[in-house]
């Protein structure tokens, strides 16, 4: 072959190769187009919903021996080498109410939305992340703030897909990192992942940009998986599960994973409100539905509370129902009449459950009472807790001869949140029914 020959066959060779790239640059040009338009069509159509999630999460304590720096630890940990100890677990299940880019939660069943409830009643501790339903999608899809790249296929799932990167900078971001009193906007990237058959957006990766030091975090990760929901007459896409990845300065780690389940349009039955939270709380409720008479019982009365159910630790969740009955009798204070009798129903919610695996493990689950029938109509029941009497001190300490039961932090920023502890219990341990606690009750905070 000649010097010319050759020449012209590397010309060919290169000129086949650039109209392949410029063919696969088209492709993904045109794939991306589809990707949006099947977004902007969930989150421009999107009927008002609701879901039930179920979220369990866990916290990690550092390794002693972990590197300084955050990009220390991000490269070891995305090497599967940072290990940290498993230190806390716990479940949350909760409703969520969308609509447009709003949302809204409640305790899973209870029918009643409070956006201010989310981080000052429902979710106290812990980390937890909103956003996913449309915000996400609507941010990057939505408008000029991303930028995109086309990164070739993955097989994941036994699928092969097509994979997207993208960022968004700081200045055009809406990203909140923090809580409603301190928080950060910080700019964000990440991956996506489409199958090129159908132009649907099967997983969305998010990743923060670099956090400022006095957050404490390193950084968050959000990982979503999606999938095609029928509500009432059309398919939308939604997320079917999520998980949230925050790595401290300090070398500790949270991990949330949630479960979307049951997820259904809200008709003619039902109503909500989205409108800013006033004096009143914004509900859903059933239209026909209908409050009893309300029954005010006086404050500091007495009484024993049995439960009547027996409850395993192992799948409990904050946001369950708990069944229990009066085992003594709510009795005005001055002429000891009867205003409850013994044996009524009453129904109590946990509000937080934890798993402390590392030796001595425990497990402490978190009360609060809600209502009590009085003649067939469940009515609110306010209480707190009796804290069991402490021994007296044998040594004066600053003057104190006896010690003041306070008990802990939880009751005292929640005093109608009674606090059950069970020392040296694992995570298949189970409250017997029968339970017995002494309560008081209490005008309503």
């Amino acid at each position: 072959m000649g010097m010319w020959t050759r020449l012209l066959s590397l010309c060919s060779l290169a000129a086949v190769i650039q109209t392949a790239a410029w063919a696969q640059t088209d492709d993904a040009r045109a794939l991306l187009l589809r990707v949006r338009n099947n977004v902007t069509a969930t989150v421009e159509k999107l009927p008002k919903y609701m879901c039930s999630l179920t979220v369990d999460r866990a916290q990690y304590a550092p390794d002693p021996i972990h590197p300084l720096s955050c990009d220390g630890l991000l490269g070891q940990q995305r090497k599967g080498q940072y290990k940290p100890r498993l230190a806390e677990t716990d479940r949350l299940k909760l409703d969520v109410a969308i609509a447009a880019s709003d949302e809204i939660y409640s305790w899973v069943g209870e029918d009643r939305f409070d956006d201010r409830d989310l981080f000052l009643d429902l979710v106290r501790q812990g980390a937890f992340q909103t956003g996913g339903f449309s915000i996400f999608l609507a941010s990057i899809f939505r408008g000029d703030a991303a930028i995109f790249s086309y990164d070739g296929n993955t097989v994941m799932d036994g699928r092969t897909l097509a994979e997207f990167g993208f960022a968004v900078p700081r200045e055009r971001s809406n990203y909140r990192f923090g809580n409603r009193q301190q928080h950060v906007i910080t700019g964000y990237y990440g991956s996506f992942f489409v199958d090129p058959k159908t132009g649907d957006l099967v997983r969305l990766v998010i990743r923060t940009k670099e956090l400022p030091a006095d957050t404490g975090a390193c950084e968050a990760a959000t990982t979503l998986d999606y999938g095609r929901v029928r509500l009432h007459d059309a398919e939308f896409l939604l997320p079917r599960e999520a998980q949230l990845d925050i790595l401290n300065t300090n070398g500790s780690a949270m991990r949330n994973r949630t479960v979307y389940s049951s997820c259904h349009e809200f008709l003619g039955e039902s109503k909500m409100n989205f409108d800013e939270p006033a004096a009143q709380s914004a509900t859903v409720a059933p239209a026909e539905a209908s409050a009893p008479s309300q029954l005010k019982l006086p404050s500091a009365l007495p009484f024993k509370l049995l439960f009547t159910q027996p409850i395993d630790t192992a799948t409990a969740a904050a946001g369950d129902r708990i069944k229990a009955k009066l085992a003594s009798a709510i009795r005005d204070a001055s002429s000891q009449a009867v205003l409850v009798p013994e044996g009524s129903d009453v129904t109590a919610r946990i509000v937080r459950l934890e798993h402390f695996p590392v030796p001595p493990s425990s497990v402490k689950m978190l009360v609060k009472l809600e209502t009590v029938s009085v003649g067939g109509s469940p009515l609110p029941l306010t209480a707190t807790m009796n804290l069991a009497p402490l021994p007296r001190a044998d040594v004066s300490l600053s003057g104190l001869k006896q010690r003041i039961p306070l008990g802990s932090l939880d009751a005292l920023d929640d005093p109608q949140i009674g606090v059950f502890e069970f020392p040296d219990a694992r995570m298949n341990f189970v409250v017997k029914r029968g339970l017995e606690s002494n309560w008081t009750t209490a005008d309503h905070r």
